[in-house]
């Protein structure tokens, strides 16, 4: 009877222990699942704000305005000239 009494708490106790491992492993896959699910929010944020700005102008990402300026991309001075003598 004893020996029946001592294999019953062995089996409550691995049943314990189970059931504590099983419950760590849900909690982790929640908090895995609430992060993944942040992360594909905050994701999804920006890329709905490029849609929305792609949609309304199909330049390519090149901003075109109205300005007067003329847009300089290249003065001939001597660092220039150093810099592309360096590089070839």
């Amino acid at each position: 009877m004893q020996k029946q009494h001592k294999l019953d708490v062995e089996k409550r106790e691995k049943n314990c222990l189970e059931e504590s491992m099983k419950e760590e492993r849900r909690s982790f896959v929640k908090k895995t699942l609430g992060a993944s699910a942040l992360v594909a929010a905050g994701s999804a944020i920006p890329v709905m704000a490029s849609s929305a700005n792609s949609s309304v102008s199909s330049s390519n990402g090149v901003v075109v305005g109205k300005s007067p300026k003329k847009e300089i991309l290249y003065k001939e001075t001597a660092q220039w000239e150093a810099f592309y003598k360096a590089s070839y």
